[in-house]
């Protein structure tokens, strides 16, 4: 009696230790063609075949000086795609108004609320980490658009200016995708640790 219960909880500790892997991969940025609705994409190819749990985006370097002109879309290998950056472009004044982005940014499901960032209009959002703007506007998260597909294939990011006036460009780009531990190999590892106690166990009795 006292080995199965000490097999449960040895069982569920395995299990709720488990750390998810992190696959990374960096992508190249540049300059936004101005009022251009073909823009630019940058893509990275995964060639890990793992299960996507969260994931989030980094533009390094960028230089956004009107916040209204840009969007940035992230799209995966299963055709879907979410908006890290959008206003409506037929009203860029409605989102941030002259807010500009000068530096790194983040772009996750912890982050903090983008659209409340800029409401304020503020002169310059801090870089820092922020949700997506599908997000913010009540649309589908990170999370929501690419939990529990593969990681594998290519990951583009597009970013298009479709308001005159402004120049936008970024550095490079970085996924960071956390993936979920595989259930065979948990599994395994569970039924090893508790083999190690049953033998410790049956020497102590």
């Amino acid at each position: 009696m006292k080995f199965k219960f000490l097999s449960v909880g040895l069982l569920l500790s395995v299990c709720g230790f488990a750390n998810a892997g992190l696959i990374t991969s960096v992508g190249l940025g540049g300059a936004v063609p101005d009022n251009d609705l073909t823009g630019i994409t940058s893509s990275v190819y995964i060639s890990d075949n793992e299960v996507i749990e969260s994931l989030s985006v980094t533009l390094f370097g960028l230089n956004l000086t009107y916040f209204g002109d840009v969007i940035f879309t992230l799209s995966g290998p299963n055709g879907a795609s979410t908006n890290l950056l959008y206003s409506d472009p037929s009203h860029p004044y409605q989102l941030g108004m002259h807010t500009d982005l000068i530096g790194d940014y983040t772009f996750s499901d912890t982050g903090t609320d983008l659209l409340n960032a800029v409401s304020l209009n503020i002169s310059l959002l801090a870089p820092g980490s922020y949700s997506t703007a599908d997000s913010s506007t009540g649309g589908a998260s990170l999370t929501d658009t690419f939990f529990g597909i593969s990681s594998a294939g290519e990951w583009s990011l597009t970013a298009i200016d479709h308001w005159g006036g402004d120049a936008t460009s970024f550095d490079t780009w970085e996924l960071n995708i956390q993936t979920v531990p595989e259930p065979s190999t948990l599994a395994i590892f569970a039924l090893g640790m508790i083999g190690l106690a049953l033998r410790r166990f049956k020497k102590q009795s």
